[in-house]
């Protein structure tokens, strides 16, 4: 159970964001277009493309389900907020936690919070907790852009580590999930360069093809993506996940609506399930704190 955990965890906190922002009808004005810290970009053999594409950010909230092999496991939600305070800024949330028949056997609860600039989307730091069956893990990552450097504080059951991890142009792992909307059409690809808090990764991001499909949130048509995962300082290095494929929405936004991977044993999937507009989300503050508890 632990090792199912520990595979489901990553893929769907990189599924969750990185299928994570789609855009629903409203009333209200647009969100504000940002420009994304893109390391790379490419148009395929497009003339009319630019080197760093506006991201439209949505203030919705997203629900997930996740399952294993077919068996519902994992639900999860995120959510982003704008501030202007003087300058905008970003807050990126994302909680998870295991289904009810599971916590008889496995309760996990995961948060993670994220703080952006509103301008360039590049990270101020980001938080996150992970509550387990005899593990209680909180990460606290703060970044650094004048000297390029990361700091991260680990504190696994009482027992302290510290870190700081170097970086190029660094974003961090829920900022990576909106910024599939870098991608407008098959042939386009994009490269990141994500801190973790343990390393850093180079993900790699390639539009294959087109198509409609249908979830419990409704039919869109999308973006089928293949992500890549390389760690910068292990040449060598192996991803938990053999295959992975995301679809995003091919519109003014890329939410993520469904992810499918291959993992050690069997595969993982996750679909979005329901969409809370930003007016009516205030009206049901309880869910996320149900989700935590």
């Amino acid at each position: 159970m632990k090792k199912m955990k520990r595979a489901l965890v990553p893929l769907a906190a990189l599924a969750l964001l990185a299928l994570a922002p789609l855009a629903a009808p409203r009333a209200d004005p647009p969100p504000t277009p940002v420009i994304a810290p893109v390391t790379a970009f490419s148009c395929g053999a497009r003339s009319d493309c630019e080197s760093a594409p506006a991201i439209v950010i949505p203030e919705d909230l997203y629900h997930y389900h996740f399952g294993w092999k077919g068996i519902p496991a994992f639900d999860g939600t995120i959510q982003a907020t704008r501030h202007d305070d003087p300058q905008p800024w970003y807050r990126f949330q994302l909680a998870g936690g295991t289904r009810r028949w599971l916590d008889f056997i496995y309760k996990m609860r995961d948060t993670m919070d994220a703080t952006v600039d509103g301008t360039t989307l590049l990270p101020r730091g980001f938080t996150v907790k992970m509550r387990a069956p005899r593990e209680k893990t909180d990460l606290t990552v703060r970044f650094d852009h004048e000297r390029r450097v990361a700091h991260a504080t680990w504190v696994k059951n009482g027992r302290l580590k510290e870190r700081e991890i170097p970086f190029h142009h660094a974003s961090d792992p829920v900022t990576v999930i909106y910024l599939l909307g870098s991608l407008r059409q098959p042939g386009d690809s994009a490269s990141f360069e994500v801190v973790n808090g343990k390393a850093n990764y180079q993900v790699g991001l390639k539009v294959v093809g087109r198509e409609r499909v249908k979830v419990r949130a409704g039919t869109f048509d999308t973006l089928v993506i293949e992500p890549t995962l390389d760690r910068l300082d292990k040449p060598h290095y192996r991803p938990k996940f053999k295959k992975m494929t995301i679809w995003v929405t091919d519109g003014e936004t890329r939410i993520p609506v469904k992810m499918k991977s291959e993992i050690f044993i069997g595969s993982v999937s996750g679909e979005l399930i329901e969409i809370t507009p930003r007016r009516v989300r205030s009206a049901r503050p309880g869910f996320l704190g149900r989700l935590l508890m």
